[in-house]
């Protein structure tokens, strides 16, 4: 089969230029409504690798045309210089907004002009579905809007003589999305239309009535038979001859291939209400001499050649698109400028009436419009040739279509709903490579904007920066396109910097917090943790590498580099005498001593501590290192009480030759005499300094002692001592 070949360089320009665009939906391209009245439109775009979000925006053309979408975010962020998204929106007529932020900036914006969720239909038949034998100097035109063509042509050039189309080549069925236009004077009902004869009124009237947008793709010819359209439906066709002309024949799979062509690619990216067929005048002309049983017959086979064609489409696209059958017999000729030879057969329309799903099992079958009672008898001018319909007649033909659609949707006639775009994905593999994916079931062959093929698998590998297509075929051979849009490889996101939370030289039991910032990035450091905090309580060097959404790695982070410091021992307090208290640490030039009495600091900073009162003393030191932190020894306590005299404390006594005095208030400058128990002075002395003094007393003889002290504050003691050489 041939397949659809875009045309590339109408892209080509805006995908060079980082610029958001709308790569899909088209302008004015109408997505078939459901019974709920709305559409899934599906929207593909291209913007710049550096945009944070993208927003889209359905506004009503004018108000009352739809329903408003306002500004919302896409579900998932921009990735590799598209986005995309999928929109359920109600019946109207809209223009589609599209802007992009870089974090809490408005970047870019765009718009599309037109796009719709409303009816769609396939016209197809002979020459009272495809416009006549000609385009009239003055053709018919929609007042609406929202009423819609596919502009392209694709048959014999003289038939049609409008310089405003665009002509694909003679039945060429490439047909494009690009193309659709108002129905206006000028304009062409593609592919096969040849004039815009009464459809344009009933594009009015469809809108009027249903409030939402239409669009008509012709896919009728002229003259041709139930016989054309059957043989031409068959899988292996032959040429069909023509039914005027048995020396002359069609092309081999013409006229149905224009007709199975516009189901596969509009029907399924589009949708589609149902088939307008008005087709018979050719077969009632060829029944108008034959007799009774002949007619029957014929008839018979004409019936049955409709069946056949209807499942042919069906089983050949796998869309079971509804139709609206027209009942139509009437045909006359011309003869000296008069209408002649009318004819009108009952039989062919029972056959055409009993297509209906009702009668024929074939289901989403439904009446068209009686035609045979419109504008009889018929014009003699060129165009009307007492066949066609002249312009006198579109109003009440747009009416009988009006009325026969009505009664479908009526009946749930179940039309056929757009076909979205697959899904796009990127990733990036082990290497930093991105692979570009799409989530189908379909055959796939991804196209390059030459249209060469690149790739026949879901998924491109190590995909390079360009612009691609794709053509998908499904199970029956049915084509759906993805329009050009511009891919670039993910960028790897900037290497994690650690943000260092303390300092990373501390102590034994101490520890540094180590974090990095970006919320959008998986983390993994070198240690094996996974988060972006972790605590660090050990020497070593600590690296950190992050993964985004897409797996795309960053390189690893500059080291930070820890070292851990001992702590000096815990010290040991004892009681050196009544009233100090020791330890054993020997103080250094990097260390120093802190004694606290019940959790208040001393100022002294000795191993030896004078205590005057009772409570609990603590010790700990304090060990600087350069460079490095100060460590701090765990804590010794000591739990002390004065003695039961609070006075000065004599030991020991008794005494061999020397011994000390110790009071809680200074000794400095105080007086020390000792009495014998008579009276008699035998020792007068001054202490020099505080502390503990010593008193040599071997010149004393053994004995019991009187021992007065006076200290500089006026304070006297006596007390007994025993002198035992």
């Amino acid at each position: 089969m041939k397949y659809l070949l875009l045309c590339y360089s109408v892209f080509l320009s805006m995908l060079v230029n980082a610029q958001v665009s709308i790569v899909f939906p088209h302008n004015r391209q109408i997505f078939q409504r459901n019974a709920q009245n709305e559409a899934i439109i599906s929207i593909l775009g291209n913007c710049p690798q550096d945009v944070s979000s993208v927003q889209y925006k359905f506004e009503p053309v004018k108000a009352g045309q739809g329903t408003l979408i306002n500004w919302t975010s896409i579900s998932s962020a921009p990735a590799s210089g598209f986005y995309q998204e999928k929109v359920t929106v109600k019946g109207g007529w809209y223009t589609l907004k599209i802007r992009t932020y870089q974090g809490d900036k408005l970047k870019d914006s765009t718009q599309l002009e037109r796009v719709g969720v409303g009816e769609n239909f396939i016209i197809s038949g002979q020459s009272n579905a495809q416009g006549g034998n000609g385009r009239r100097s003055e053709e018919s035109f929609s007042k609406d809007d929202r009423v819609n063509v596919a502009n392209i042509y694709n048959y014999y050039k003289d038939y049609n003589n409008s310089p405003f189309y665009r002509y694909l080549g003679q039945l060429n069925t490439d047909f494009p999305f690009t193309d659709f236009q108002h129905l206006d004077a000028k304009n062409t009902i593609g592919p096969m239309g040849l004039s815009n004869y009464y459809w344009a009124r009933l594009g009015d009237r469809l809108a009027e009535t249903y409030n939402v947008p239409v669009c008509f793709i012709n896919t009728a010819w002229l003259a041709t038979a139930m016989r054309n359209w059957y043989e031409s439906s068959l899988p292996d066709p032959k040429p069909s001859a023509n039914p005027f002309d048995p020396t002359l024949f069609y092309d081999a799979g013409f006229p149905f291939k224009n007709l199975k062509r516009a189901v596969e690619l509009f029907g399924k990216k589009n949708g589609v209400r149902a088939i307008l067929w008005h087709q018979g005048e050719t077969d009632a002309f060829g029944l108008r001499f034959d007799p009774i049983e002949l007619r029957k017959a014929k008839t018979d086979t004409y019936q049955q050649n409709f069946k056949d064609m209807i499942k042919n489409l069906r089983t050949q696209t796998g869309i079971d698109v509804p139709w609206l059958i027209s009942r139509v017999s009437y045909s006359a000729g011309i003869a000296n400028g008069v209408c002649s030879i009318e004819y009108k057969d009952e039989l062919l329309i029972r056959k055409q009436s009993d297509m209906v799903t009702e009668v024929s099992g074939i289901p989403e079958i439904y009446l068209g419009p009686y035609t045979d009672v419109v504008e009889i008898p018929r014009k003699t001018d060129d165009f009307s040739g007492c066949v066609h319909f002249s312009p006198d007649a579109y109003e009440e033909l747009a009416y009988l279509w009006l009325e026969k659609i009505g009664d479908a949707i009526g009946k749930n006639a179940k039309p056929i709903s757009p076909k979205p775009l697959p899904s796009f994905s990127v990733i990036c593999d082990n290497s930093n490579a991105t692979n570009l994916s799409v989530q189908t079931t379909d055959n796939i062959k991804w196209l390059n904007e030459s249209a060469q093929v690149v790739n026949s698998t879901a998924t491109i590998q190590k995909a390079l920066s360009g612009n691609y297509s794709m053509r998908l075929e499904d199970r029956v051979g049915n084509e759906f396109t993805v329009p050009l849009f511009q891919f670039k490889p993910l960028q790897a996101p900037a290497t994690p910097i650690i943000l260092v939370k303390g300092d990373t030289l501390f102590c034994q039991g101490g520890s540094v917090e180590l974090q990095v910032a970006n919320p959008d990035l998986t983390y993994i450091w070198n240690t094996g943790a996974q988060s972006s905090l972790i605590t660090v309580k050990d020497k070593g060097s600590f690296q950190v590498k992050g993964t985004n959404a897409y797996q795309c790695t960053t390189t690893f982070s500059k080291a930070v580099n820890t070292q851990v410091f001992d702590i000096p021992a815990a010290p040991v307090i004892t009681q050196e005498s009544p009233y100090f208290l020791k330890t054993s640490i020997l103080k250094t030039s990097d260390t120093n001593l802190f004694w606290e009495f019940n959790q208040t600091v001393l100022p002294e900073k000795n191993t030896l501590l004078r205590v005057r009162d009772s409570g609990t003393y603590s010790l700990y030191l304090t060990k600087k290192y350069f460079p490095g932190p100060t460590c701090v020894s765990p804590k010794a306590s000591f739990s002390y009480s004065l003695p039961d005299d609070l006075g000065v404390v004599v030991f020991p006594n008794p005494v061999i030759n020397s011994m000390s005095l110790q009071a809680r208030t200074s000794l400095a400058g105080a007086l020390v005499k000792i009495y014998t128990l008579d009276g008699r002075l035998v020792m007068d002395s001054q202490i020099s300094q505080d502390g503990s003094a010593q008193i040599n007393v071997q010149h004393l003889s053994q004995g019991m002692y009187k021992l007065w002290v006076r200290t500089n504050d006026q304070l006297e003691y006596v007390k007994n001592i025993i002198v035992s050489h």
